[in-house]
């Protein structure tokens, strides 16, 4: 679960606050079979609240699959700075470390077919995912 002292867009997916954050999922040392949506923003304009309800419908409709969804700030990783000179949102797609897709915008269109063409089979093992959630949340709390 989400810190709670965040904005209302962010409060949707995990934050990815620093490279130790991103290495979760991008790279060679990133979590596997699993697929990752990230939302990239920037300071200055601030995490999307357009997508804050689609979002939270596709955890909702997705819960039990392997998809985790995140959101980053483009200034605090040096990977993104690509993305620090746009209002525009994008959406990273990520399995296995490696990105798939980058979608521009709010196309929820977009974002919807490339969960669908690139969700890893089968369902999560809830013992795992809850145990892994009480860790990121202690993680969170200190």
């Amino acid at each position: 679960m989400p810190p709670a002292n965040r904005t209302e867009a962010e409060k949707v997916g995990f934050k990815i606050t620093g490279p130790e954050d991103w290495a979760k999922v991008h790279g060679d040392d990133a979590e596997k079979d699993f697929l990752h949506i990230i939302e990239v923003y920037v300071t200055w304009c601030g995490s999307s609240l357009a997508i804050t309800s689609t979002f939270s419908r596709l955890i909702a409709e997705l819960q039990g699959r392997k998809i985790k969804f995140f959101n980053v700030n483009a200034d605090d990783i040096d990977d993104l700075k690509k993305y620090r000179s746009t209002s525009k949102p994008h959406f990273l797609v990520y399995k296995n470390g490696e990105q798939l897709e980058v979608i521009e915008g709010v196309n929820v269109p977009a974002l919807q077919k490339s969960i669908t063409d690139h969700m890893p089979e089968g369902l999560v093992d809830t013992e795992e995912t809850d145990a892994a959630e009480n860790a990121e949340d202690d993680e969170y709390e200190q």
